[in-house]
């Protein structure tokens, strides 16, 4: 698989040590009295947390899809330019303003679905 990067013996490792790492874990939360094992505790978010990292995350998708949209059609046009081959209509509607509209659509509906769980958040915590 990804054997030219790493070798086949190292990514057995790795994975046999990412396994330990996640069993001391498991251990360290089912024996909470073992002092040696609560570092690799891993930390317990609360519902108000995680409902904060879902909207966060949401409006990061947004505005990633709204800069791609914004800036795949001015990357075409400047592959285009770059490799002498000027687009006709007919790609530029296809390839360009589609794909762009679709991205901006999908970021403003990411960034209404943030606003919405972050209002959501506000109005349980107000509770």
């Amino acid at each position: 698989m990804a054997d030219w990067l790493i070798p086949r013996w190292l990514q057995v490792v790795l994975l046999a040590a990412l396994a330990v790492i996640i069993g001391l874990g498991k251990l360290a939360r089912r024996n909470p009295g073992v002092a040696w094992l609560q570092p690799f505790r891993l930390p317990v978010l609360d519902q108000g947390r995680k409902e904060e990292m879902a909207a966060r995350s949401w409006a990061m998708t947004g505005l990633e899809l709204l800069f791609m949209g914004v800036v795949w059609p001015l990357g075409g046009y400047a592959v285009s330019i770059m490799v002498f081959n000027p687009l006709s209509v007919r790609d530029q509607v296809l390839w360009l303003w589609s794909v762009s509209a679709v991205c901006i659509a999908g970021g403003v509906w990411c960034l209404w679905r943030a606003t919405r769980l972050r209002r959501g958040a506000a109005r349980d915590r107000g509770r």
